[in-house]
């Protein structure tokens, strides 16, 4: 009985994903976020009027990607008027921190105004550009000081020699004399 129950456990148990497998799911559901808020701006500035939450994700969804199961999953709920099941479905598939903000936003779709609505997703996708910058620059730091490392090897490799023939020859020499 112990070891069916223990079968069975390892058989609900999703296998652990790699850091790297993590971190690259991240960056794509977060470039499909970013793309997704353009969309919106686009709606938005080709209608001039808020195009409302179940339109904007029927469009989104519309598109494939990575977030697909995810808008379709939103959508379901939200029009069952479940949004807190909806917003939660979202987090859980998309599986990134920005999801979540995301999904709120997607949410208060039809409370906002056109103008309104506007200016937050070009706050959401400045904010999102920002990280990628860090993100990027965090990247090239690391490659620099790769780079950087073996030159600063080489010289403390010429110091250590020039102490070693400069100061250390010479008190051999000494001590040799001595004994």
């Amino acid at each position: 009985m112990r070891l069916q129950r223990k079968i069975e456990d390892l058989k609900k148990r999703k296998p652990r994903e790699p850091r790297f497998m993590k971190e690259r799911r991240r960056r794509r559901v977060e470039a499909e976020i970013y793309e997704g808020i353009s969309m919106l701006r686009n709606l938005i500035s080709l209608g001039g009027a808020n195009p409302g939450t179940d339109k904007a994700v029927q469009i989104l969804s519309e598109k494939n990607g990575c977030l697909r199961p995810a808008y379709l999953g939103f959508l379901a709920k939200l029009r069952l008027n479940r949004k807190e099941e909806a917003l939660e479905a979202f987090t859980d598939a998309a599986g990134a921190p920005r999801a979540r903000e995301f999904a709120g936003l997607l949410l208060k779709l039809d409370e906002l105004s056109g103008s309104e609505l506007n200016e937050i997703l070009i706050s959401h996708q400045k904010s999102i550009k920002e990280a990628r910058i860090t993100e990027q620059r965090r990247f090239d730091e690391t490659v620099s000081d790769l780079i950087y490392l073996p030159a600063v090897l080489n010289v403390v490799v010429v110091f250590v020699n020039f102490i070693y023939i400069a100061y250390l020859m010479q008190q051999r020499e000494i001590l040799n004399m001595l004994f």
